[in-house]
Parts: structure tokens; sequence; C-alpha cells
């Protein structure tokens, strides 16, 4: 079976990273870590970090697993969406399972499981409800199928990509299931994303689903700080302001369980400072504040800016004639 729930990327994660500088001076204050996967249907365990570049600066783990049915998990499965989601249902079922026989499938003395004890424990804060999973899916018709293995399983389900979601809006509401989204996506670069529009966002807060907003195409760990003209283009199409900017603060900390994403007593002091609109593509991080610390915004593309500025210093490539 292909699961990958036990995987931990937290080893790998170096807080020294240029990424880390880069994102923070585009606004960015904490992110959630999630691997990917182009072999595993579970892609593993996930952590949050504080962007301030410290040896400490993890501040969460196990807060998702991510999950890839549709034509991801199709693909994965060797082809078929209902392999993936039949291995899916056998892997939480064997969760549910061992929580109940821990002992005894510890032992041995229990029938043989098709998946390993580490990946079984990995699966338990799904299992419990301590965490969510986050399923990956943009076909309406496969939102549908995530909602009933969630309530089959009395899972917390969160949905990412969900280019189709506004056609089935009113089900993601009544299930209460957040949606994970990128605002720009509004082309039929698949089968399973025909349906995609730029008021996506719009129609699913209208029906009263809590919408998160990430940043365009898959390179998130590079363009994190590309959420915000993502969100500015869901409210150019219609999600009231307000929402625009919960969808990439308040939402995301509120449905992760991580610390911020509001201005009010108590909370977490990460605050930005911009130049004008911060859902404006042409406004700029003026001031960055991590736990109430000022931050630096010099990162390696300021950097190459200021030795490049002025070439004829001797700093640029210019040929002479």
């Amino acid at each position: 079976m292909q699961i990958g729930t036990a995987y931990d990327p937290l080893p790998a994660y170096n807080p020294h990273s240029t990424l880390i500088p880069f994102n923070r001076a585009g606004g960015v204050t904490r992110a959630l870590v999630i691997p990917g996967s182009q072999h595993k249907i579970f892609a593993g365990r996930s952590f949050a970090i504080k962007l301030n570049g410290a040896m400490d600066s993890v501040v969460g783990t196990d807060l998702a697993q991510r999950v890839y049915l549709g034509e991801a998990g199709a693909h994965l499965a060797g082809g078929s969406r209902a392999v993936a989601y039949g291995q899916v249902r056998q892997a939480l079922g064997e969760a549910r399972e061992y929580a109940a026989n821990r002992e005894a499938i510890r032992r041995g003395d229990w029938r043989d499981l098709s998946l390993t004890v580490a990946d079984l424990e990995a699966l338990q804060p799904l299992i419990s409800g301590r965490e969510p999973m986050l399923v990956a899916v943009n076909r309406a018709s496969d939102i549908l199928q995530a909602i009933k293995l969630a309530q089959e399983f009395n899972l917390r389900l969160v949905v990412e990509g969900a280019a189709e979601g506004w056609m089935v809006a009113d089900q993601l509401a009544e299930a209460k299931v957040p949606v994970v989204i990128d605002a720009m996506n509004n082309l039929p670069i698949s089968f399973e994303s025909l349906g995609a529009r730029l008021d996506n966002a719009a129609l699913m807060h209208k029906a009263g689903v809590t919408v998160i907003i990430r940043g365009p195409g898959w390179l998130a760990t590079h363009d994190a700080f590309l959420s915000r003209q993502s969100a500015g283009n869901a409210v150019a199409n219609g999600l009231p302001y307000e929402e625009g900017l919960k969808s990439i603060s308040r939402n995301v900390a509120q449905v992760f369980g991580i610390d911020g994403g509001s201005i009010e007593p108590g909370a977490v002091a990460d605050i930005v400072v911009w130049s004008g609109d911060p859902l404006e593509v042409t406004s700029h991080a003026e001031q960055v504040l991590i736990d109430g610390v000022p931050q630096s915004l010099v990162n390696r593309s300021t950097r190459l800016r200021d030795r490049y500025l002025k070439p004829e210093q001797g700093h640029g490539f210019g040929y002479k004639h």
C-alpha cells in the first residue's frame, strides 16, 4: 500500500534557509510546512514555524496530514480513483483498529495489518480528531467523496485545491469543512478542474465556507508571500475585503491551530506594517515584527539588488566597447 503517514520532514528543516528572510520580507510571519509526495497517498507529518530564522523557530507539530485523492490519488494508486479512496479508507480503518487494540498489535497477538506500527501511530491524531486530514481534491464529486469519508470516520476535514468547490459550496458549509484554495486558479488545466473560476472564493464564502487562500501555483516554499496577491484577486472577484484579510491570517491560525492571525490583547505580537493596502500588489512590507521583535527585511534578493544597482561602480556584468 502506498502509505507514508509516518514520514517526518522536520529533520530536514533549515531555519537559515534563504527562503525564510525572502518570505518574511514579503510579510509572512508564520507558516505551516506540509510535505508533498510523488509516491505516497499520505504525504506525511507537518509542522509550523515562525519566520524569524531562529534555531527554535518551530512552533507546532502534527498539525495536518495531507492525503491525495482525485486525479493525484488515482495516479498514485495505479490509475484508479476508487482504488485510492479504498486505500485511504483501509488505512483509516486499520488506524481505528490499532487505537482500540494497541498493546495486542504491538505484541503480535493480532491479525496482520497492511500498515506499519509507525504509520498507524502517525494516523492516531487524525482518528482522535486532534489534527485535520488535508485532502487534495478539485472535482466536485471528489470533494463530496472526501466529505463522506470524513463523516464515516468522524474526522476533521480540510479540502485543498477545491477548484470546483463552488459547485458543492452548500455541502461544504453544512459539513463545516474549510477549504484551502489558489484564488487565481481559473484555468481548466486538468479534467478535474474544468469548473475553475475566479469567483470561487466569493461563492464558497457566501455559502458559509471558511476559506483559506494560498499563493498561486505549487511552489509555496518559494512564493508563500504571494498569498496576499491571491487574496487580493479573490476580493477583486467578490470576496468581502475583511474576509480576504482573514483568508491569509486568522482563518489559517484557527483551522490549523497555529498561534497568531489576529491583533487583539493576549495574541501573538506578529505585526506587519504595509506601505499601503496589503492586498494591493504594489504595496510592500515596511516593518515586520515577530513576537514583538522587529525583523530584518534584508534577503538574498535585496543584497543582489544593492550589489548590482550601479554597474558603473564595477559590480555589473556590462561590456566595454
